[in-house]
């Protein structure tokens, strides 16, 4: 089928015309064409129609070449212009070419002419694609250089949309979750973002696409492949689908374009997209690292505001005043409530504007033209407004200025807009200098051909440095052959992607650890090279090894853990378990990751207090709780105390962390300590009561033994007085010495029985009381040494429990110690109570110490207090007696 082509032939002879349409209708072409002979006729048609190509004669009369070139050039200058003459020069021909003729043909040799606009259509062709591209590549980088993230991947969707005019533009990546499947991260759908989607990519055109090959279909894809719903979802025809690639080669997913129509440029489609992959890879893999794209919404933020228009009329004779309604409301005026004249106006304007505004409407008043300004007015409520404003006077028949008339826009938003645009663009400058990721084009041979600005940041050097130089001649010597390899495989194939690592020398003569990712557009032709995206990642390496170091540290206290550590999802299923959850619970940590859920282990009754607390920790509250009771996997009941640690990521609970503690051994020995606790209370129970039991005896026999028997002893004497009827002397000394020992007998068991009153008197007073009648007739040297006793720390149950101790064991050393001195010590340091009591009596020895009444009330009262005792005897060496009370263990105690 032969091509239309559209020709306007700048020619004043007919015959000239039909021999150059039958030229070009010969072969390839329909023609429509279309003759000027004049400046009049070529203007006119060039403001009616479209041409794909003009053919001009050099000599026209009153119309030369040279005249029609330069209004084409004004006019159309894509449109290929040709010269075909027969007495063109070669110097005017050359000098044509120059200003814009593209090419020219002897009119003797028009068998070329088809040839000619076969190759001007081609080239014309090519420029504006070119052209296009170019635009485009720099209106997709002004829209995306200006975002990051999610932001920058919703906008590059809708960038590559406009651009391509596709219907559907997606980013997906890999599904780690689920095989052979796909989700977008980015999906925009006839020029706006949509819902992303997940679908299955095996059997799709995608499925090549994952297989690291561009994958182009122009039509009928939905055909091709009919198990694809989606595809007649979306009625698709023409399809692009170009690979993303990570630093190490590997794919990360794929940028696919659709269209609903046949894809008539499939070079430009895929050029576009080739020529943004590697950022949106960078950009993608930057988004992994930073854990940024997981939950992120998709935000969009679009401002358009529609200005206002108002008009305006002044005259002058009258001074009159008239505005449209559409002014009033620029103003933010009620047109009922103001009647609008010219210093009204003048009011209304702000005062920084007011000399310009006024000195730009007298000088157009003055030279009777017309003006144009730009004004700040403030409305009523003291809001400021950007108006652009324009004027003219209007004359009388006497050409004398009878009034003005113009309009006012508001620009407000335009304003804010530009400022908005202005900073904006300060900020893409600024990334774009500071920017870490540098960009460089080198040929097939490895010469810079060109290098970002981002160098000089990174690695010290200018762009001019660089352009000519071999990247070879800056790596370390080490890495020249990875990096020829490299580039050998990289320029096999187009659109091929290579990833590497290499040390870069920078300006100052050191290596920095550099990561690259290279792709090959050398077949390209508006590039014709490969594009190279290199990222110091010198700290990442060193952060790399400190996390392994960290996750290293990490695993070997999780795992080493004597204790249960274990991770759950929201579920109950673990995540993670150690080897010391898995001793707990009698079975492997593989068995453990297998099951669906942990309440299987725990106690039916327990279970529901279990659960609370797994979801309050869900809800990012920390949970211990106790005694849980667990069934092992070999059915063994034991018990444990148990935490829950909520997992935060982005701050958001992810799961639950679980501590967990076998206590079934430790409750065990506490209710064995209590059983032996209780076993012993009873002991000394029994003893205080074989104690008691014990000087009750004694008192009996005490009484009957001496008192009664002194008694008896001095009735007889009595009764031999009366007896004798006279008095005997002997006889009553005597009487009255018995009767005088059994006052001290009793007067010692009262002493012995009655509780002192401590509210009275003081723990030392009383322990004097007890000394004063056995002194005095022992005569014991009694020593006391309170000095370092603070009874303020005491209470009453205490004060009398030493009391009585101090008590026994004095008696016991009445009645057995023979001794001449007693020492006694209390003090109160350290936390403790001293009780000492020491005499030089006979002593005994320390194996053979009695087991008397007396030490057992000394030992029983002490244990009730959990005071120590301790002894030291030995004959001849007398007998010290030592209890310790400790303050903590005694303060919530008392006896009565």
């Amino acid at each position: 089928m032969k091509q239309l082509l559209n020709v306007l032939f700048i020619e004043d002879a007919a015959t000239d015309v039909a021999l150059m349409v039958r030229a070009l209708e010969r072969t390839d072409f329909l023609l429509q064409y279309d003759i000027a002979d004049d400046e009049t006729g070529l203007r006119t048609l060039l403001a009616q129609k479209k041409y794909h190509v003009i053919v001009a004669d050099y000599n026209i009369p009153g119309f030369s070449g040279t005249v029609a070139l330069k209004i084409v050039q004004s006019v159309c200058p894509e449109v290929p212009f040709i010269l075909v003459s027969g007495t063109i020069g070669e110097e005017n021909a050359v000098d044509m070419m120059r200003n814009g003729a593209t090419d020219y043909i002897m009119k003797s040799n028009l068998i070329k002419l088809n040839t000619v606009v076969k190759r001007e259509l081609r080239e014309a062709a090519m420029r504006k694609e070119k052209k296009v591209l170019e635009e485009n590549i720099k209106r997709i980088a002004k829209y995306v250089s200006r975002v990051t993230g999610t932001e920058y991947l919703n906008e590059i969707t809708i960038q590559l949309s406009n651009a391509l005019n596709a219907d559907y533009i997606l980013i997906s990546l890999s599904d780690d979750c689920i095989k052979d499947h796909a989700q977008s991260v980015a999906f925009c759908r006839n020029g706006v973002i949509a819902d992303n989607i997940h679908y299955l990519v095996k059997g799709t055109p995608c499925e090549s696409v994952y297989n690291n090959q561009t994958s182009i279909y122009l039509d009928n894809v939905q055909d091709i492949f009919p198990a694809i719903q989606f595809l007649k979802q979306l009625n698709a025809r023409g399809y692009v689908g170009i690979p993303l690639t990570g630093r190490n080669g590997e794919v990360l997913g794929a940028v696919v374009a659709l269209f609903k129509t046949p894809l008539e440029n499939a070079s430009f489609a895929e050029t576009i997209i080739q020529l943004f992959s590697s950022q949106i890879s960078t950009e993608i893999e930057r988004m992994k690292t930073d854990e940024l794209i997981k939950y992120n919404n998709i935000l969009m933020q679009r401002a358009q505001h529609l200005a206002h228009l108002g008009n305006w009329h002044w005259d002058l004779k009258l001074d009159k005043v008239s505005w449209s309604d559409e002014l009033y409301s620029i103003y933010g005026l009620a047109k009922n409530n103001y009647d609008p004249s010219f210093q009204g106006y003048l009011s209304l304007i702000h005062s920084e504007d007011m000399m310009r505004v006024q000195s730009a409407i007298q000088k157009s008043l003055k030279n009777k033209s017309s003006f144009e300004f730009e004004e700040r007015v403030v409305r009523p409520n003291m809001e400021i407004r950007y108006l652009k404003s324009w004027g003219d006077v209007i004359k009388d028949e006497q050409q004398n200025v009878v009034g003005m008339f113009g309009a006012c826009l508001d620009i407000t938003e335009q304003k804010v807009a530009e400022d908005a645009l202005m900073l904006s663009e300060q900020k893409f400058r600024s990334m774009v200098h500071n920017i870490a990721d540098i960009i460089t084009l080198v040929d097939e041979k490895g010469i810079i051909l060109y290098e970002s600005a981002s160098i000089q940041h990174v690695l010290g050097y200018t762009e001019a440095e660089l352009i000519g130089r071999s990247i070879f001649e800056l790596l370390h010597p080490d890495d020249v052959a990875n990096i020829s390899q490299a580039l050998y495989e990289s320029i096999q194939k187009e659109g091929n992607s290579v990833a590497v690592n290499f040390r870069f020398r920078n300006k100052q003569g050191k290596y920095v650890l550099m990561e690259a990712q290279g792709n090959n557009q050398l077949s390209n032709p508006h590039i014709r090279a490969m594009i190279v995206n290199s990222t110091d990642i010198t700290e990442r390496k060193k952060a790399e090894v400190l996390l392994e170091e960290s996750k290293q540290y990490y695993q070997s206290l999780f795992e080493h853990n004597p204790d249960a550590v274990y991770a759950l999802d929201f579920s109950g299923k673990f995540i993670s378990a150690n080897k010391g959850l898995a001793n707990m619970l009698e079975t492997t940590v593989e068995d453990l990751m297998q099951m669906n859920d942990f309440s299987s282990f725990v106690a039916q009754d327990d279970l529901p207090r279990v659960m609370h607390h797994f979801l309050e920790a869900q809800k990012g509250i920390q949970q211990h709780y106790e005694k849980v009771k667990i069934i092992t996997a070999k059915k063994r009941r034991i018990l444990v105390n148990a935490s829950n640690i909520p997992i935060y990521v982005d701050n958001k609970v992810v799961g639950v962390y679980g501590l967990a503690k076998d206590i079934t051994e430790k409750e065990r020995l506490a209710a064995l300590l209590e059983k032996e606790r209780k076993q012993r209370m009873i002991e000394i129970t029994n003893a205080v009561i074989t104690a008691q039991e014990s000087e009750r005896q004694i008192l009996g026999q005490e009484l009957h033994d001496n008192i009664n028997q002194v008694l008896a002893s001095a009735k007889l004497y009595l009764d031999l007085i009366k007896s004798n009827n006279g008095f005997n002397k002997d006889a009553f000394a005597k009487c009255d010495k018995l009767i005088n020992s059994s006052i001290i007998e009793i007067r010692q068991l009262s002493h012995r029985l009655i509780t002192p009153a401590f509210i009275k008197d003081s723990l030392a007073g009383a322990i004097d009381n007890l000394f004063d009648i056995p002194i005095e007739e022992t005569h014991i040297n009694i020593h006391k040494d309170y000095r370092k006793l603070d009874e303020s720390l005491l209470n009453d149950g205490l004060k009398l429990t030493v009391y009585r101790i101090i008590q026994e064991q004095f008696n016991n050393i009445l009645k057995y110690s023979k001794a001449e001195n007693v020492w006694i010590l209390l003090s109160t340091e350290s936390g403790l109570l001293r009780v000492f009591i020491k005499d030089d009596g006979v002593g005994v020895e320390l194996g053979k110490v009695s087991h008397g009444v007396g030490l057992m009330n000394i030992k029983s009262r002490a244990g009730l207090l959990n005071g120590e005792v301790f002894i030291e005897t030995a004959p001849d060496c007398g007998f010290s007696l030592e209890v310790l009370f400790s303050e903590s263990k005694t303060a919530e105690l008392s006896i009565l």
